[in-house]
């Protein structure tokens, strides 16, 4: 979301982001960059140490969940870490706490982003497995798990198949993942399993995105490119035989 040699304040992220979201399936789909990531964070700790009431969480619950999101994608800086969810939870009241947890599954709700089902839990653990599952699989581990998960493409029993993968996923989506149910963990697994599959079969991805309307767009697009370079490599070598 940068521009060479512009900077944003936090009203006009929060502009971004509201304008952006029709745009987007899950919070990982704004592609924020290590550096607006921090940017962000930035802006939301000095809020949160200058204002002791906190009543501004709630105007900004939209860059909040996000900013939540991409702190499982990329490591807290050591400076942000005042900004962390357990900061911000030792600060409010309990009732404090309780309304900003609910503000952010709202959040995710009234702007459309996938909602996953986790309203039979608590708010709680309702609201940290819905970042978790927006942050899914981080984009610079995407191409390792897609080999990875490619390796199970004939028969297989689920339950294996789902304890192997996540047993054997880079460090950042294995720590993901450990928020997760464990019906999550397989939803997840299983998607991508047909996503692969499916550009097996077409590399048409309007076909590919409405067969696979539960998966982020991110996720969708990565997964293309990587089958069509598969597929490249396949060709190369089998020219090169």
């Amino acid at each position: 979301m940068t521009h060479a040699g512009q900077k944003f304040d936090l009203q006009q992220m929060q502009e971004y982001f509201e304008t952006e979201a029709g745009n987007k399936r899950c919070i990982s789909d704004y592609h924020l960059s290590e550096s607006d990531y921090k940017s962000l964070g930035v802006k939301l700790k000095g809020l949160f140490m200058l204002e002791p009431n906190q009543d501004w969480l709630h105007e900004f619950i939209l860059p909040i969940t996000i900013y939540s999101v991409y702190s499982l994608i990329y490591d807290v800086p050591e400076e942000l870490k005042g900004f962390s969810f357990h900061e911000v939870q030792k600060r409010l009241s309990q009732y404090q706490m309780r309304q900003h947890i609910q503000n952010m599954l709202e959040c995710i709700h009234d702007f459309g982003f996938l909602d996953f089902g986790y309203g039979k839990y608590d708010d709680a653990v309702a609201c940290r497995m819905s970042v978790a599952r927006h942050a899914g699989i981080p984009n610079d581990e995407k191409y390792e798990v897609f080999e990875l998960i490619s390796g199970y493409q004939g028969v297989f029993y689920v339950d294996d198949y789902v304890a192997e993968v996540t047993a054997a996923l880079p460090a950042k989506s294995k720590r993901i993942f450990s928020i997760l149910d464990e019906d999550s963990r397989r939803d997840i697994l299983l998607q991508i399993h047909s996503l692969l599959q499916s550009c097996k079969v077409t590399s048409s991805r309007e076909r590919i995105m409405e067969d696979h309307p539960g998966l982020s767009i991110t996720l969708v697009d990565y997964c293309i490119f990587w089958s069509e370079s598969q597929r490249l490599v396949t060709r190369v070598g089998r020219l090169m035989a």
